[in-house]
């Protein structure tokens, strides 16, 4: 027996050998090894912000693909392949802006593929690439790794990234599946209620049918938590489930944990592990947890109660308050609170948002460029920039020498950097509205609807905080419109200082020399 053993074992020796002289044998005489070489020269010499960018780019490029070919798409469908790479670069930079419905322009496949994009896109690349490694493969992550994921994610701390994004990620799959779950058997069991009449959008219902429902149940769970604003139940967002409240708050949930940031995820699993395992030991929350918190519900806060003002003392017949067709009090007063915590970076609607006031049109704008928190699946200037330049101008008018939170002085670099954040984001905010004013295809004067300044700013700072809340826009605009959401979709996506520091040179120059210090006035 031992003999017959010793004979199989040498036959599969001599197949391995004469596998690994194959191989090798072909590789010799393809591209694959010089390729691969003069990509590690690429990468070696880029910085890793632009490499990232790289990265989005081939990812959002190869979905672009998938969503052209046949079997992504229904028949009939009709989309052209600049509209696939609209609908790619808005589902991977987690924003919801669609040419085309997403219901019904894509089949299950090329749902599944959008619904990929989202995840990748939301949690991030690099952030999933260092899960699988650390968690799944129980391999260490190497100091490039986690830089890469610190610059993905805006993190500060390079040491603390393993262990933050594990748990982090691991509590978001959890509320995935968990989510997805609920919302399927919701999908099945509970009928649409809206106040709008059945004409005002179409529908595909999920009522009783379990295909749909686990359909729609994991593919809203991915997008509400990765605040995309992408969906598949009807051409007008959640319009058929505007009067379904226990549907919306679920939403609100997730847009919450998807939006609060992972370090603040991290912090409220560890201290509920120490509250229930470990009660000796006190409870810290770090400074970031307290400030992205704090300034998410009080940005919040401050929009609702700023929209109601304007809705309810409006005279127009239109508007949310006055429009019979929003319902009751009741009803109207739970769009306002749902649509406003949609700007979170969320970007579904339970009305339709061209109703809005002037002034409630611009409080939306502002709570979609101030976005949601660092290192979460939101976009904008993040809310600990918003704390930073808001109380930082608090501390110069009472002539205060740095600027204070929680008992902690921040760093004047961080401060710098939160001005300059901001000033480059209302710089290329105010340069894409420019862009959109020049749309022909909006004033050609054969629109249903009339389309003012404030609609779009709307639309530009719905793309830069990657939230897709839209008027109905983005479909009447010229291809070079579209085109510059689509790269202010990615700046938003990836933060303005991680798009500032990939053009950066990585060798600093330093002066030779210096000139007299003076001093100017200014305003």
């Amino acid at each position: 027996m031992s003999f017959i053993f010793d004979e199989k074992s040498n036959n599969i020796n001599e197949v391995y050998v004469y596998f690994k002289y194959w191989l090798r044998q072909i590789l010799e005489k393809s591209k694959i090894p010089y390729l691969y070489s003069r990509y590690g020269v690429f990468k070696q010499n880029i910085s890793k912000a632009r490499y990232i960018l790289f990265t989005y780019f081939i990812i959002t490029m190869l979905g672009s693909i998938f969503l052209y070919q046949g079997f992504s798409q229904n028949p009939n469908a009709k989309i052209s392949f600049f509209e696939s790479v609209f609908t790619a670069a808005s589902a991977f930079s987690d924003t919801g802006l669609v040419l085309k419905p997403t219901y019904s322009s894509w089949n299950m496949v090329g749902q599944a593929i959008i619904a990929i994009l989202i995840l990748v896109g939301g949690l991030g690349y690099f952030t999933l690439k260092m899960f699988f490694i650390s968690w799944i493969f129980k391999l260490n992550s190497n100091i490039n790794q986690r830089e890469l994921v610190s610059i993905e994610r805006g993190a500060k701390e390079v040491g603390k990234t393993t262990r933050v994004i594990v748990v982090s990620i691991f509590t978001m799959f959890v509320f995935m599946i968990i989510s997805s779950i609920i919302l399927t058997l919701y999908f099945y069991y509970v009928a649409p209620s809206s106040t709008y009449s059945r004409k005002s959008y179409t529908f595909d219902s999920p009522i009783r049918d379990w295909k749909k429902s686990i359909r729609y149940g994991i593919f809203h769970s991915i997008t509400a938590l990765n605040n995309a604003g992408f969906d598949i139940i009807s051409d007008k967002s959640i319009l058929p489930y505007n009067q379904n409240y226990s549907l919306q708050i679920i939403f609100i949930i997730l847009f919450i944990v998807g939006g609060i940031g992972y370090p603040t995820v991290y912090d409220i699993v560890q201290n509920l592990y120490i509250k229930l395992f470990r009660k000796n030991e006190p409870i810290i929350w770090s400074l970031f947890t307290k400030v992205s918190v704090l300034f998410y519900f009080l940005v919040t806060i401050f929009s609702i109660a700023l929209v109601f003002i304007f809705e309810t003392t409006s005279k127009s017949a239109s508007s949310i308050w006055n429009n019979k067709e929003n319902g009751s009090n009741f009803d109207k007063s739970m769009a306002i609170i749902f649509n406003t915590l949609s700007t979170r970076s969320a970007g579904f609607s339970s009305v339709d948002l061209y109703n809005l006031t002037p002034g409630s049109l611009l409080i939306f704008s502002i709570a979609m460029f101030i976005g949601a928190s660092p290192s979460s699946t939101g976009g904008g200037i993040r809310t600990t920039t918003f704390a930073i330049i808001l109380l930082g101008i608090a501390a110069k008018l009472s002539n205060k020498p740095s600027l204070r939170m929680f008992k902690r002085k921040i760093e004047s670099s961080t401060v710098s950097m939160s001005y300059l954040v901001f000033t480059l984001s209302m710089t290329i905010v105010l340069a894409n509205t420019f862009i959109l004013l020049t749309s022909h295809r909006l004033f050609d004067g054969t629109q249903e609807r009339e389309y003012d300044l404030s609609h779009i700013i709307f639309e530009v700072t719905s793309s830069f905080g990657t939230t897709g809340l839209s008027t109905g826009l983005t479909h009447l605009l010229n291809t070079f419109s579209l085109v510059s959401l689509s790269l202010l979709m990615f700046i938003g996506q990836l933060g303005i200082s991680s798009t500032i520091l990939s053009w950066k040179n990585k060798r600093k120059k330093p002066w030779l020399y210096d000139y007299v210090e003076t001093d100017i006035s200014i305003g």
